[in-house]
Parts: structure tokens; sequence; C-alpha cells
């Protein structure tokens, strides 16, 4: 932001840059480039901020931006905060949204998905229970993280609304839901939930739980995810289009690979084309 007691110095330089016929960048422009986005942690889509590898989106988007000429700066905030935040153009985008249904409407979508994910449901390995459809959920009580939606065919959004306040649901929010998903399984306060393939499989990994936590069965089919922007700041579809523009460069120079090789991805097991 230029405040008015700088007004007088941003000129001259301006008229400086003008008489030297060189561009320059001022306070407002420079301002204008730093990008914030936010989402709760996801890893290997979204890790720790603090670390060097951000997860696979963050770095893929950070990467991408930034021949665009954009700072992207990732913020770690709550699932149901971040999706408000983005909507009100409090924030500037949001990381692993899907673009079907109700998700799509309050953001501008790139056409690049940095993503895809397997819905699955998780049991205790001392239960024998298989999630088949929603209709197997009748003797189940689900954890749910708040505001979280998943794919509209298979029902189970619905589902989760019409159990809210019940027994049958207990809902979970802030940025440690995983650990607490975990743990509410393993003390039997519930007794399933559902969650990406590929971010359970890792947390629980992690945590040396793979062998006290399963899969019970996915839902079809595979959904891609997105970085999004907001349509409220007034840039949502120049980002996204630099985004896209950004991914195919990466792409063409190889830091596209190279980034996706830390994460034991390759191109063609990425997101298919």
């Amino acid at each position: 932001m230029i405040f008015l007691s700088r007004t007088g110095h941003v000129i001259r330089l301006l008229t400086l840059a003008a008489a030297l016929g060189v561009s320059l960048i001022t306070d407002v422009e420079a301002g204008n480039r730093t990008v914030v986005i936010g989402a709760d942690p996801w890893c290997p889509f979204i890790c720790d901020t603090g670390g060097v590898q951000q997860g696979l989106m963050v770095d893929i988007a950070k990467a991408a931006l930034a021949l665009s000429g954009y700072k992207m700066k990732y913020r770690n905030i709550n699932w149901a905060r971040a999706k408000k935040m983005v909507r009100t153009g409090a924030l500037d985008g949001i990381v692993g949204t899907s673009n079907l249904g109700p998700e799509k409407t309050p953001y501008d979508f790139p056409e690049t998905a940095l993503g895809v994910s397997e819905l699955c449901f998780y049991r205790r390995a001392t239960d024998d229970w298989t999630y088949t459809s929603v209709q197997s959920l009748a003797s189940r009580t689900m954890g749910w993280i708040n505001d979280y939606i998943f794919d509209q065919t298979t029902g189970l959004n619905e589902w989760v609304k019409a159990h809210k306040g019940t027994s049958q649901l207990l809902m979970v929010s802030g940025s440690k839901t995983h650990p607490r998903l975990f743990k509410l399984l393993l003390a039997g306060r519930i007794s399933t939930f559902a969650e990406d393939r590929y971010v359970i499989g890792y947390g629980l990994k992690k945590r040396g739980l793979q062998d006290r936590i399963e899969v019970a069965g996915c839902t079809k089919p595979t959904e891609k995810v997105y970085v999004a922007f907001s349509a409220k700041t007034g840039r949502g579809i120049a980002l996204a289009k630099a985004l896209d523009t950004g991914v195919e460069k990466l792409r063409q120079n190889g830091r596209l690979s190279a980034i996706l090789k830390l994460y034991g991805l390759t191109e063609n097991t990425w997101v298919p084309r």
C-alpha cells in the first residue's frame, strides 16, 4: 500500500524511470505479486509450513507461480476457515479442493489439477467391517472433518448432513484433525472415518500405526484436486492462468519431474492428463 506521505517519492521514482527508459515496479504492484494460499495439513499434498518441502501441491504451485513473478506463501489454516476466507477474498487461494458440485462455485479454477484423491474408509485392524455403500454405515459411528465435502456420486455428503447432531457422527475440526481421528478410532469412540487414501497412508506410516488402522473400502471414482483462487480479489482468473502456464513450463524444463520425485512420483503416476 502506498501512503500519502510516500506519494511524492513514488512519483519522482516513476519520473526518473521514464527518463531512463526503464520499467519500475511500484510498491503497489510489488505487493500485488504476493499470493497467500491456505488449507489444513493434508500431507503429502499439503505439509508442515516450516519444512523445506511444503507438500506436493504447494511446492508445484509455488514454483509455477514464481515463473510469472508471483511470490506464493502458504498458511496452515483449518479447512472451514480457509474456505470462508477465500470466499470473502481474505485469502488468495485454497489448496486441495475439488472443482465438482458446490465446491466449484466460489472459486476461480485453473485447468491443471495438482493431485488425485481417492476417498477411503478406515477401521481398527481388529474389526472385520467393510464399506460397500452409505447403507453399510448404518451400524457405524463415523468421524468427519468439519466442512469436508467429497465426491457427489456416493451419497456420502447427504448421509453426513442427515446425521449431523446424532450419535452416529462425530465432527472434528482444527489443524490436527488426522491425529485426532486416529486416537478416536483406537479408543473406540468412533468405528470409522473417511479420508484420502494417500493422506492417511502417509499419516499412519509417520506414526507407526499401519498395523493398527487399515482400509475398510473405498469409493469410486478418484477425484482430481486443485489449487483454486478467490473470485473476490479481482485477480483469481489471472492467477489460475499463471498456474496453468507455469506448470506447463515446469513440465518442459524438467523441474516438475524433480519435484514429483521428492514425493516418490513420476509424471505418469501423478495426475492423468
